[in-house]
């Protein structure tokens, strides 16, 4: 089986049990899991390819936060579910990990390269989902604002 199929197939197992494991509701945890296993599959994409971490996290972070708000619309709910679930294969753990294990061994130098490493992935990963939450809040005000111009005008020629 190709590598990516079977990352995209044990990633959406994971993030569905991690979805049963936090209470998301049933209707949710499917779209929670493919969340989550397209934003990993990309990342492990974009790092076979030579792109960094901290770039690879910060593009599928957004795109987790794009697709998260998309299926939050789309099955009107919160969108918290879409961007705990979908970020959660993002973690930098195993750099948080090696970072621990370097300090431990007394390998400071290692420890501290890896440290800052994982801290620059998850600060990737923060602003990812800010960005996508942000552009997101100015695409709904834009369309209020155009609601809004319409009601005026359909009130405005209703008076008359």
């Amino acid at each position: 089986m190709n590598y990516i199929i079977k990352q995209f197939l044990l990633a959406t197992v994971s993030c569905a049990t991690i979805s049963v494991l936090f209470n998301i509701q049933k209707k949710n945890i499917f779209l929670c899991a493919i969340n989550g296993a397209i934003c990993w599959t990309l990342y492990m994409f974009l790092t076979q390819n030579n792109f960094s971490y901290i770039f690879s996290s910060l593009l599928c972070s957004l795109l987790c936060g794009i697709l998260g708000e998309f299926f939050a619309r789309w099955q009107k709910t919160p969108v918290n579910c879409y961007f705990i679930i979908g970020v959660i294969p993002l973690v930098p753990g195993l750099k948080i990990y090696q970072s621990m294990n370097y300090f431990i061994t007394d390998n400071l130098k290692s420890g501290a390269t890896e440290a800052v490493q994982s801290l620059f992935m998850a600060i990737a990963i923060a602003v990812g989902l800010m960005i996508a939450s942000s552009v997101s809040k100015i695409f709904r005000n834009i369309r209020a604002q155009k609601e809004l111009r319409k009601l005026k005008v359909f009130y405005k020629n209703k008076n008359k």
